[in-house]
């Protein structure tokens, strides 16, 4: 992620949180054990080191970390990236745009809407810690 333009931009805009800044998948990791009580997670796809894909499965299998949405933002529009990310659990896909102009856009679009419209599980608290298992069955009785 071209966190420059990122943070640029984000630093136009009024959030009521903490923005942290990473810059490899294993910072990515580091920093969600050092503080899980993230509300929002925008992830690149090529993060260098453990891939953006990787970083996403593990956050989506981490029962703390299941319920935070994360926004793949990315500059590969493959479609393949784009499928296994929302396969992987991802909230959104987002194409980085070009230029800062593109980048104030898209960050007042996700502070807005993820800030204002969305509705997040208590702190602490996944709303999927209570659902039961998927059986991984065919059989839909089974289910």
């Amino acid at each position: 992620m071209d966190v420059r333009m990122l943070g640029r931009a984000a630093g136009r805009f009024q959030f009521a949180g903490t923005i942290d800044v990473v810059e490899t998948g294993e910072d990515a990791l580091a920093a969600v054990g050092r503080a899980p009580g993230f509300e929002l997670i925008v992830l690149d796809v090529n993060l260098p080191g453990i891939s953006g894909l990787d970083v996403l499965r593990f956050l989506k299998s981490d029962m703390r970390m299941r319920a935070v949405p994360v926004i793949v933002f990315s500059s590969s529009s493959d479609q393949q990236d784009i499928q296994r990310a929302y396969a992987g659990g991802a909230a959104a896909y987002l194409t980085k745009p070009v230029g800062l102009e593109g980048y104030d856009t898209v960050i007042a679009g996700i502070g807005s809407f993820w800030s204002s419209v969305v509705a997040y599980a208590s702190p602490g608290q996944s709303p999927l810690e209570d659902l039961p298992e998927l059986s991984s069955s065919s059989d839909p009785a089974a289910r």
